[in-house]
């Protein structure tokens, strides 16, 4: 269940932020989320991944309709993609995914580190003192 509420805040928060950060924000939104909401490493990267990958593509598409293919396909010329339009629209969601993706992980990484979830633990050791051995 958090993994479907993190891909729609996730969304949410990129479409509404894109409008007044760069592009960036793509990576910054999944990582202070992933700080807040505790899941897995994988589920943080996925989460993210596809938020903005289906975002992105959404928004690609929109401007490739928008143009009538001419901005589209110009850009697939310019790229070694042989001039397809689609393929540039997957390359544009996959771009910005793997970007949020790695935000999202990194997010994790650095929660795993502020809240270690060994912190009050004793940690276990093999080491016995010599003078509590023979005891």
């Amino acid at each position: 269940m958090k993994f479907f509420i993190k891909i729609l805040l996730t969304a949410a928060m990129v479409l509404a932020a894109q409008y007044y950060i760069p592009w960036y924000v793509i990576m910054m939104v999944p990582f202070i989320l992933s700080i807040f909401i505790k899941t897995n490493g994988a589920s943080s990267f996925f989460s993210a991944f596809i938020a903005v990958f289906l975002l992105w593509i959404i928004q690609a598409y929109l401007i490739h309709a928008d143009s009538g293919d001419i901005l589209t396909s110009r850009m697939a010329h310019v790229l070694p993609l042989g001039g397809n339009a689609n393929i540039l629209l997957l390359v544009t969601g996959a771009i910005g995914g793997l970007s949020a993706g790695i935000g999202g992980l990194t997010g994790n990484a650095f929660r795993n580190i502020l809240i270690s979830p060994t912190k009050n633990k004793k940690r276990k050791t093999g080491y016995v003192p010599l003078n509590q051995r023979y005891r």
